[in-house]
């Protein structure tokens, strides 16, 4: 693990420790994975987008999914998700720019439905910071 490990984002590490521990056994499953790190390692840019200007900034998805379905997500997690949802279009721009057909099988059709279900969620909350942060500014005047 020390020595494959640069992921950045806590998930990423997670998700390399699972690989570890249990590897694909699937031929079809290890060529698709193996054609994605390929694609990723041929266009160094988009990786080093990607991995700098979206991931850093991404919260931990898993744990904020657990704090939301057991109903103690606090309002901070909600604006972490909120943050998510739009790093999601420059994600998403990305990995259509390396125009490959597994990236776009495992990531990019999941990404984009994901984004899809979630803009209404992002038009409440982004409504909600507008009206708090103007009633805010309305009480500082009086």
């Amino acid at each position: 693990m020390g020595i494959l490990n640069s992921c950045v984002t806590p998930q990423g590490r997670r998700l390399l420790e699972q690989w570890i521990k249990q590897p694909l056994k699937d031929l079809n499953l290890i060529n698709e994975r193996l054609d994605i790190v390929e694609c990723f390692m041929k266009d160094s840019e988009t990786r080093a987008l990607i991995n700098k200007d979206t991931l850093t900034r991404m919260t931990d998805l898993i744990i904020l999914f657990k704090k939301l379905s057991g109903k103690r997500a606090k309002l901070q997690d909600c604006y972490k998700l909120n943050q998510a949802v739009d790093s999601l279009p420059a994600l998403i721009y990305s990995l259509r720019k390396l125009n490959n057909k597994c990236v776009t099988a495992v990531f990019l059709d999941s990404l984009s439905e994901v984004y899809a279900n979630m803009e209404k969620y992002q038009y409440t909350v982004n409504s909600k910071i507008k009206e708090v942060s103007l009633s805010f500014k309305t009480t500082q005047v009086c």
